[in-house]
């Protein structure tokens, strides 16, 4: 059964504050600690809605000499949509290295929808990414490789952000990406393009509020009635980081 949306809150809450209470014991031992709350007014995942419902996504990772281990989640809030529930826990490990203004990085998923009808499924990674320029830029490989729930193929993903402004002394920041499915299921040649806008906001030393709004648009597979029929839009929310 679903757990109310007022409990996961208070729980979710409680854990926050326990881990940033830890984090200054943490940092002594050069073991670095961060995590969000988020909470969508839908779940969008590679421009496939998973869950058109309001969601809650809590996530922590920790990190050590360029290694590191997180853990991310998904809940719906509701079932309007009648699509079963959008439960996911996330597991991923990774190693990232700087060299001078490159960044490089690989690392593994697994995917888990307890609760759920759908299969779990894993993916190893590599990414890279620039600094040093007017703006962000990275570009990270996917590969599914865990063919037991159907499901297998590639998708690359281009990534680019810039600081475009203030809202109330705060700096906003716009996202812009493109996605390309590589024979991934039944999307051989389906895309996807996303541009978003944020701005994050101190509440504490410790504790961040981002609230963003994001426009998906899908092409291709994605997008054609009779194979993904992913029709992307838009959607927002807000994310407490520490």
């Amino acid at each position: 059964m679903r757990m109310k949306f007022s409990g996961i809150v208070v729980a979710l809450l409680i854990l926050t504050g326990q881990i940033v209470s830890a984090g200054p014991l943490l940092e002594n031992s050069g073991v670095a600690l961060s995590g969000t709350v988020d909470y969508y007014s839908s779940y969008l995942w590679r421009g496939q809605a998973l869950d058109k419902d309001p969601v809650v996504q809590p996530g922590f990772t920790v990190g050590y000499m360029g290694f590191s281990a997180g853990f991310w989640s998904s809940m719906g809030v509701s079932d309007k949509d009648s699509a079963g529930g959008s439960n996911e826990v996330d597991m991923t490990v990774s190693y990232g290295r700087s060299f001078g203004n490159i960044g490089l990085s690989v690392g593994h998923i697994s995917y888990e929808f307890p609760g759920t009808a759908y299969a779990g499924t894993k993916e190893v990674f590599a990414g890279a990414s620039v600094n040093g320029l007017p703006f962000s830029l990275g570009v990270t490989y996917y590969s599914d490789y865990d063919s037991a729930d159907g499901v297998s193929g590639s998708f690359s993903l281009l990534s680019l952000g810039k600081e475009v402004g203030k809202l109330s002394g705060y700096p906003v920041n716009m996202s812009l990406s493109y996605g390309i499915y590589g024979d991934y299921g039944a999307f051989k040649n389906g895309s996807v393009a996303t541009v978003g806008f944020g701005s994050s906001m101190a509440l504490t030393e410790k504790l961040s509020l981002t609230p963003s709004v994001s426009y998906v648009s899908t092409s291709g597979d994605m997008a054609d009635e009779a194979i993904g029929n992913q029709k992307g839009g838009i959607y927002g929310g807000f994310s407490l980081g520490f």
